[in-house]
């Protein structure tokens, strides 16, 4: 090998001992951002936004990508690749959801094979007459000479009978519907029963058809009184009581008031009895 040769190969061999030291510096503050963007986006994918997330980790894959100690004919490469799968990630996130959608709590409520003139339906040790009219009658007028706040009523339109009432602060049943039914809550029902579990998995409303013309309320319902030095409560209907008792959203979420009607989680156990 000539002495120009050797020069050559020492000189470049001089000069990546020279640029080594200080790319390294750069290459750890491109390491240091990709790190806090794989960490940040493991959060925001936790907040259940994903599109969000995988554009994050794209971002950490560039810094990674640039910063990691290969020929520059990688870094370019990787990208590319990484912006197809996050390309092809976002597109199937928002896609619709093709699945079958659930059936509509409406298509399968209980309701009368032959729609009687009235129908006396038992609230705790009462039984009031719900007269097919589709006129509001309240369940706790008869039971609470001054129950204040919220009411439950009931309507009989057509075959079936219709709830209204509070479940919680922001909950409530219309019609025997949760609109927007929370997380963990479930709702099943067959032909003559319809039940609603909240999120720990117990019984919060049921209604039972028996016979002809008669029906049964069991719940705990919440009374919002907005008037200052009169809180809030809470009304239990079962078989054998209507009471009104303090308690807490918390509280109310712990307890077990009435034996489960049907089998849960309704997806995988539709209008099967427990």
């Amino acid at each position: 090998m000539s002495q120009q040769s050797q020069g050559e190969n020492e000189s470049n061999r001089n000069t990546d001992l020279k640029e080594g030291p200080d790319k390294r510096p750069f290459r750890l503050t491109l390491e240091a951002i990709a790190t806090f963007l794989l960490i940040f986006g493991g959060l925001v994918g936790g907040s259940s936004h994903r599109i969000v997330s995988y554009w994050i980790y794209f971002g950490a894959l560039l810094f990674a990508a640039f910063g990691a100690p290969l020929p520059r004919i990688w870094a370019p490469i990787v990208s590319l690749l990484g912006l197809i799968v996050v390309g092809a990630l976002t597109f199937e996130a928002a896609m619709p959801n093709k699945a079958a959608p659930p059936m509509p709590i409406s298509a399968q409520r209980p309701r009368f094979k032959v729609i009687p003139n009235e129908v006396i339906l038992t609230v705790g040790t009462n039984r009031i007459t719900i007269p097919n009219s589709g006129e509001a009658v309240s369940l706790l007028g008869s039971m609470f000479t001054r129950h204040g706040g919220d009411d439950v009523t009931a309507r009989f339109v057509n075959n079936e009978v219709l709830i209204e009432a509070r479940l919680s602060a922001a909950l409530e049943l219309k019609n025997n519907e949760i609109r927007n039914l929370p997380i963990g809550w479930d709702v099943n029902s067959d032909d003559t029963a319809l039940e609603i579990v909240n999120g720990s998995g117990n019984a919060v409303f049921q209604l039972i058809y028996e016979g002809a013309n008669n029906a049964i309320v069991r719940g705990v319902f919440l009374r919002l009184i907005g008037q200052q030095g009169r809180p809030s409560g809470w009304i239990l209907i079962t078989d054998s009581r209507a009471e009104a008792f303090p308690a807490t959203d918390a509280q109310i979420a712990k307890m077990k008031f009435f034996p489960l009607l049907f089998r849960y989680p309704s997806s995988a156990h539709q209008r099967e009895r427990n």
